[in-house]
């Protein structure tokens, strides 16, 4: 293969490699090149870029936390700490950043996809308001952070009732 990360042939083996399980098809680029290639590939550019723009005011993105770091607390509540489990864990998640692992690939690809999605709603019925809890943090297998997930809720909603007033007063 080609050593320009971004050749056709690497773009391939990018999206159907299975890294730390099947070894010789592993991505051959750092971590952070390889979501923006996950991205690039599933979402055209532009159109990420149309759909921020038009809705830069009203929305900001979910799931902003670092994928391996969610992966692993999740691994660590689970309290997965001997050595098989971490030797698993790091095959899953990966062993250093040339070697991103399976999980942090489907999870950072499902969140793309998720994001573009709610994008493209957002675009063709963008709400009068919306609140956006700061919980990009936290993963969907925090079900034990139940509490801080309501406090930032309840905060989120906090700081939109002066939004919320001029929206009533606007409409009626």
């Amino acid at each position: 293969l080609n050593n320009d990360p971004f050749d056709p042939a690497t773009r391939r083996r990018v999206s159907s490699s299975f890294p730390g399980y099947i070894h010789s098809t592993a991505p051959v680029m750092p971590e952070d090149e390889l979501f923006r290639e996950i991205e690039r590939q599933i979402a055209e550019e532009e159109e990420v870029e149309e759909a921020q723009e038009e809705m830069a005011d009203v929305m900001s993105p979910a799931g902003n936390a670092p994928i391996k770091e969610r992966i692993r607390s999740t691994f660590r509540n689970l309290g997965w700490k001997s050595k098989p489990e971490k030797e698993l864990m790091r095959r899953v998640i990966g062993g250093d950043q040339r070697e991103p692992g399976i999980a942090s690939v489907m999870l950072a690809s499902l969140n793309i996809v998720q994001d573009r999605l709610a994008r493209m709603r957002m675009a063709g019925d963008p709400p009068d308001i919306m609140i956006a809890p700061k919980v990009g943090h936290l993963s969907l297998l925090d079900f034990d952070r139940a509490d801080e997930l309501i406090r930032l809720g309840e905060e989120a909603a906090e700081e939109a009732i002066p939004q919320i007033r001029e929206i009533i007063a606007l409409v009626g």
